[in-house]
């Protein structure tokens, strides 16, 4: 795979897809440290800034710049990294940084687990373009590329609404699961039907999105939307 075209499967696919496992474990690490310190503002604005910051980089990559899958992978990613790289910044200016190598040790050996989990789930993510790039040629994969940026709404429409319920979901499993047997059945329902909503306004908007604002060589994404919009709901 990769001897067929290696500049090409290395920067920015395979490049990104090892170092947004990183990224994303240490925005997973700021959502649960401000949920956990009921700190609400800044639980808020890293999941709206880092929603921007993919929809900003993506929006540059693909439509301002003309960069096609390249810019949706690169300006996504980027814009990812670097508002949870001012996250990192804020909070080592405001805390400092100090290494407890006894802590370190026992962390590494029981996060080691979760961080492989969520390389191999990013590498999953990301093969079924490495596919297409293989079997098919650059502009399928621009095509198939412009599809998947426009179906990651979804995505992360699902991560937000999860974030979102996630306080108030544990605090009643904590406090009597059995009593508040019904309350999380209507919080789960929601979610659920947040999803099924979401993938039935993607699909229906996606026609006009790529009319009016993606170029005519790509309108053939529409064939692809739909199929992965769907792969929400398994």
């Amino acid at each position: 795979l990769i001897s067929s075209s290696e500049q090409f499967i290395f920067f920015p696919y395979l490049f990104f897809a090892i170092t947004m496992p990183l990224f994303t474990v240490m925005y997973n690490l700021f959502i649960v440290y401000y949920r956990n310190e009921n700190d609400l503002k800044n639980y808020s604005i890293i999941n709206i800034t880092s929603l921007v910051g993919m929809t900003a980089g993506t929006i540059i990559g693909v439509i301002y710049l003309k960069l096609n899958a390249y810019g949706a992978v690169v300006g996504r990613s980027t814009g990812f990294i670097m508002i949870i790289l001012i996250f990192i910044s804020v909070f080592i200016k405001k805390y400092g940084l100090h290494l407890d190598k006894k802590s370190a040790k026992k962390l590494l050996w029981i996060g080691f687990p979760v961080l492989l989990y969520i390389v191999i789930g990013q590498l999953s993510y990301s093969i079924d373009r490495f596919l297409v790039e293989h079997f098919f040629n650059l502009a399928d994969l621009g095509v198939y590329g412009i599809a998947v940026v426009i179906s990651s709404v979804i995505e992360i429409w699902i991560g937000a609404v999860s974030n979102a319920i996630s306080p108030p979901l544990y605090k009643l499993i904590r406090d009597d699961v059995i009593a508040n047997a019904e309350k999380i059945r209507q919080i789960l329902h929601l979610q659920y039907l947040s999803v099924l909503v979401s993938v039935a306004l993607v699909i229906a908007l996606a026609v006009p999105v790529l009319k009016f604002f993606i170029s005519p060589l790509y309108q053939d994404a529409i064939i692809y939307i739909p199929i992965l919009c769907l792969g929400f709901l398994g």
